[in-house]
């Protein structure tokens, strides 16, 4: 079987949505926004975070699943269903339990130590957190609900496939490519069916679920997504179409998510609904194109950057939290604070990879084999 085409625009893409978490979870505390669903909030917060935190909300998981969903069917249709079902559950659920019971301990406390310096009392005695059994039992998914979300609809499409081996889908390609050829009505149907899920669970917006129970509505939103994806790869030769207006249709989505962010008050549940799938919709599909225009090329500090993009997701989330309560009370700005606990987290995890996980057998448990000689140049 020969290799299939490389497609490094959406190996960037897909290493970019992973680390923008390290931007959202070092910002979220710092937002001046009462979303009850995060419950730290700094003795400073400030509405640029709430902005910078709400826009890359808006479209991060949407494009992470589209793309998920490409190289979902990549490996389905290059290497098999039951071969593309085992490889998710390697490299998605695997992940997903080793490491949210390896990292439970550490998160509690994080939240814990965070919570009690943020309502000024004295911090819980790491010494008796660790020691309890409690501490270890993840009750909640944290930041790793969309590995669990991701796999459940890994396993859903498998299942689905083997009721469409019986039915003919060439009507389903030839309306994808009917529609997803045109610029306009990509955009005008992907935001249509956005809006539609919205109306049906009468929400503005998908919120992100830590509950072992599965949202039928998150499911069913992100589901969307995941198979436009699939498709698109069923349906290659309109992958460059992404190019047509990605400025343009990026700029729409900005400008018209600037527009609710100062106007979202006096609008309807319907009216938010509407806007908030059209900016989904426009930054998900615009920036997709943006990284098929810029970033598309082979790069070797661009294929380390993509490798290390797992683990750094999946370690950096009690870092940034136990260093935005370590930093409440430092007298500086809040901006100078939200810098600091960016980038002494992103430079822990980054080290922690190369030193201790990129050569080693945990490297190969993220990224498998193929990917510990992806920086010889003899294997580009």
């Amino acid at each position: 079987m020969s290799n299939p085409k490389r497609y490094y625009a959406f190996d960037s893409l897909r290493a970019v949505m992973m680390l923008l978490g390290v931007v959202i979870h070092s910002a979220m505390s710092y937002s001046s926004s009462d979303d009850r669903s995060w419950p730290l909030r700094a003795k400073d917060t400030s509405n640029f975070f709430f902005f910078g935190v709400d826009f890359l909300h808006s479209f991060r998981m949407p494009v992470f699943f589209l793309i998920a969903g490409f190289f979902g069917a990549l490996l389905y249709y290059t290497q098999g269903p039951e071969k593309m079902l085992k490889n998710r559950f390697r490299r998605i659920f695997l992940p997903f339990l080793v490491f949210l019971f390896a990292l439970n301990p550490f998160v509690m406390y994080a939240f814990k130590y965070c919570k009690a310096v943020f309502n000024g009392e004295d911090p819980v005695s790491s010494g008796i957190h660790f020691s309890s059994i409690w501490s270890y039992i993840p009750f909640g998914l944290f930041h790793l609900w969309f590995l669990y979300y991701l796999f459940l609809i890994s396993v859903l499409v498998y299942l689905l496939s083997g009721i469409a081996r019986h039915i003919t889908v060439f009507s389903i390609d030839n309306f994808f490519e009917r529609i997803f050829k045109n610029p306009a009505y990509r955009l005008v149907t992907l935001t249509c069916i956005s809006f539609i899920l919205l109306y049906l669970k009468g929400v503005e917006s998908f919120e992100t679920s830590v509950s072992w129970i599965p949202e039928f509505g998150i499911l069913a939103y992100f589901l969307v997504f995941y198979l436009t994806g699939w498709l698109l790869y069923r349906n290659k030769e309109l992958i460059y179409t992404l190019l047509r207006f990605d400025f343009v249709i990026t700029l729409a989505g900005i400008i018209v998510f600037c527009l609710k962010f100062s106007y979202g008050n006096s609008i309807g549940l319907t009216g938010l609904q509407i806007i908030n799938s059209l900016i989904t919709c426009s930054l998900s599909l615009g920036i997709t194109g943006l990284f098929l225009r810029f970033a598309d090329i082979p790069n070797l500090y661009i294929t380390y950057v993509v490798q290390s993009a797992y683990w750094i997701y999946l370690v950096h989330f009690f870092v940034a939290i136990l260093l935005t309560g370590y930093l409440n009370d430092w007298n500086v700005s809040i901006y100078l604070k939200f810098f600091a606990v960016l980038s002494v987290t992103t430079v822990l995890c980054l080290s922690s990879y190369h030193f201790l996980v990129r050569n080693t057998f945990i490297g190969v448990f993220l990224n498998g084999r193929k990917a510990a000689t992806a920086l010889h140049p003899k294997s580009e």
